[in-house]
């Protein structure tokens, strides 16, 4: 059964995930537990997945240079490269295609440095944060909570996921 993750709200704005028509659900209370629904269109059952985040959480595609070593240029020998999948006020994660010798290093509870801009052209934010959570895959995807951020760097982040 396939599966749309919402925001816990009394309307609710989803998406048929088999035939994309769209919809509203209406509650009288958010609710609190994943629920499944039959699209009016194609008949077809899903699951509504409550996300529980604290934080909105904004799918992107933003390139990144990061590294467990303080960079503060891109293309230092140092930096990897990397793509940023989705963002919030709190963290990023990301996938990178990192050697099996890199895995080594990365690991959860790691600091590491993130170099990446919000928009093309924008001053690269530089910014701290500590490995949550390594997935191995086809490519290797990092879960970084943000340390430290400063509040420019938080405003920022926050005007961008309110875009």
């Amino acid at each position: 059964m396939k599966k749309v993750p919402v925001f816990s709200s009394k309307v609710m704005s989803i998406e048929c995930p088999y035939c994309g028509v769209p919809g509203k659900i209406k509650k009288d209370l958010p609710p609190d537990k994943d629920f499944s629904v039959h699209c009016p269109k194609c008949d077809n059952k899903f699951l509504i997945s409550i996300n529980k985040r604290k934080f909105y959480r904004r799918e992107v595609s933003i390139p990144l240079y990061f590294s467990h070593l303080d960079i503060d240029d891109p293309f230092d020998e140092k930096s990897r490269k990397g793509k940023i999948l989705n963002i919030s006020k709190t963290g990023v994660y990301f996938e990178s295609r990192l050697s099996k010798q890199s895995l080594q290093i990365y690991k959860k509870k790691v600091i590491i440095t993130l170099l990446f801009s919000l928009e093309p052209g924008q001053k690269l934010l530089k910014i701290k944060g500590e490995i949550t959570g390594v997935v191995v895959d086809k490519t290797v995807k990092i879960g970084i909570q943000f340390i430290d951020l400063d509040p420019h760097q938080n405003k920022l982040i926050g005007f961008y996921l309110m875009k």
